[in-house]
């Protein structure tokens, strides 16, 4: 590898590649896709002048290969590494991977970029590195403009073709581009082909010269197209769930808001929107900065070598740089609706947490109806209760038989029966009484223990403010007395002519004391 100034902790990237390999590379090279795409120099005989050659989808199998194009003076090298799916391996093998990394010098630092990609089970957002830029000091630069490689991950989204609830998915993009002092030569590494192949075969078909910084534009432009119609996505199943609760009334009966489709669902289903939506955060802060760091190096580029080149050149320079004011520009606003969605999430979180403490709330409700009416049932059954239970009392205490059966068959009543008569009626009575007495006299407890609580806070009330005014005319007192002895020692000849009148109470809030008074001294 290319030395960086010894920048990286060699040791401890290796731990981590030896770690992450498996889930990486593949072991075999059936599957192997690793591909290059050349756009070389064919000189033309008859003038004597370069025309560039395009050729593409050059399959790289064996070390040897990537001597053979290290080897070759090309305009433009494009080496690409694709994947089956963006959670499996990369279809290359390590060996060759590693080969190519050494004798292309690639910084070490493009490792946290592949880290990102390989087998893996759910995507973790802070995987993914931010732009990184190194100068390559093995260069030898006699200008003052040092070129930089460039590395980053860029993350797009694009229908997956499986329908259902979740039809999208983020995909993304590992560029590393190696630059020469003369910019005549570069070697963009890229795990995912996207347009660049057409714009190199069309620069190749009409013998211009390609321009490094416009494959980056075309990255990005490529990585900007889906966002709207994801977070229209995520805003309509946003507004399903709204329209759920706004939609649903307040006299509906008990467990009908489960009927409606409101309820444990829909709060998961809003977790995982909210979930999206944080991680589309964090997808979209790193691409502003990504896109913000490429024009911030283009016009760095342009700067240095602007007066060099052509008008022609010159001119379509300034027109990339305008695009990419314009990515930075969609890309802060794609930050701002997400911003936007995160705040209606919460919103609607908030509203549904709201509607089901309403429904607990009316459900507690109803329950503290039936215990109240249950409650009541059970006193009447008491009171009632209370009337039967002397008589009962009675006629087992006496065990006496008030109604017999004859030898005719006919039921008839004592003489004696009087006696239940006279002694449960007085029992009945008292006992309703002495409840009601009781019942009577706990309230009128109650009630004086309030009324006893007012009185005393009154009366406390009162002595406070009588003590507050004697303790204030106290010192008004003691600050006359002083003020006199003050105007005697200081040989006073006419003094107090005007004395202050005496003292009062206003009416203020704070109950302060106030007194005014006039001194005239001469001599």
């Amino acid at each position: 590898m290319a030395q960086y100034l010894h920048l990286d902790d060699s040791k401890a990237l290796q731990c981590r590649i030896e770690a992450r390999a498996n889930n990486l590379f593949i072991k075999t090279a059936e599957k192997s896709s690793f591909q290059v795409i050349r756009l070389s120099k064919s000189v033309n005989k008859r003038k004597g002048s370069s025309v560039p050659t395009f050729q593409k989808d050059l399959n790289v199998c064996e070390v040897s290969q990537v001597n053979l194009l290290k080897e070759m003076d090309d305009v433009c090298q494009i080496f690409i590494v694709r994947h089956d799916r963006c959670w499996a391996r990369l279809n290359i093998e390590r060996a060759l991977f590693e080969h190519f990394i050494n004798i292309y010098e690639v910084c070490e630092e493009f490792w946290k970029s592949v880290f990102a990609f390989g087998l893996k089970q759910r995507e973790n957002e802070f995987e993914f590195p931010r732009l990184r830029s190194r100068i390559r000091k093995t260069v030898d630069i006699t200008g003052s403009y040092e070129p930089k490689d460039l590395m980053y991950v860029i993350r797009q989204v694009e229908l997956n073709g499986r329908g259902g609830t979740n039809p999208w998915s983020i995909r993304q993009t590992a560029v590393y581009h190696g630059r020469r002092p003369d910019e005549s030569s570069s070697l963009p590494v890229s795990v995912k082909k996207m347009r660049m192949a057409r714009y190199l075969e069309e620069r190749a078909a009409d013998k211009r010269q390609t321009s490094s910084w416009n494959l980056h534009r075309l990255i990005i432009s490529d990585s900007l197209s889906g966002w709207p119609d994801y977070m229209a996505s995520l805003e309509a199943r946003l507004r399903e769930q709204t329209n759920l609760i706004i939609c649903a009334t307040d006299d509906m009966e008990e467990e009908s808001s489960s009927e409606h489709g409101i309820g444990f669902e829909s709060r998961q289903e809003l977790k995982v929107l909210e979930d999206f939506v944080l991680d589309l955060l964090m997808i979209l802060r790193t691409k502003v900065e990504t896109i913000t760091g490429l024009r911030d190096q283009c016009s760095e580029y342009a700067n240095e070598f602007g007066k060099q080149m052509e008008t022609e050149e010159r001119a379509s320079h300034h027109l990339i740089l305008r695009e990419f004011d314009e990515y930075v520009k969609d890309a802060e606003s794609y930050l701002g609706h997400a911003k936007d969605l995160r705040d209606r999430i919460q919103s609607t979180i908030t509203l549904l947490s709201d509607f089901l403490n309403h429904e607990e709330n009316r459900s507690m409700h109803h329950l503290a109806e039936r215990s109240t009416k249950d409650a009541a049932a059970v006193k009447i059954l008491t009171i009632i209760t209370l009337i039967y239970l002397p008589t009962t009392i009675v006629a087992n205490f006496f065990s006496t038989q008030f109604v017999q059966t004859s030898d005719s068959g006919h039921m008839k009543i004592t003489e004696n029966s009087w006696i239940l008569a006279a002694v449960s009626v007085p029992l009945t009575a008292f006992t309703i009484i002495l409840w009601w007495a009781w019942v009577y006299l706990t309230e009128a407890k109650k009630e004086g223990l309030v009324s006893e609580k007012s009185d005393s806070g009154r009366q406390d009330s009162f002595r406070s403010f009588i003590s507050s005014r004697k303790k204030s005319f106290r010192n008004y007192s003691i600050s006359r007395h002083r003020l006199r002895k003050l105007d005697i020692e200081a040989g006073i000849t006419s003094h107090v002519t005007s004395m202050a009148p005496p003292p009062s109470f206003r009416d203020s809030g704070a109950g302060t004391w106030s007194s005014t008074a006039t001194t005239i001294k001469s001599g």
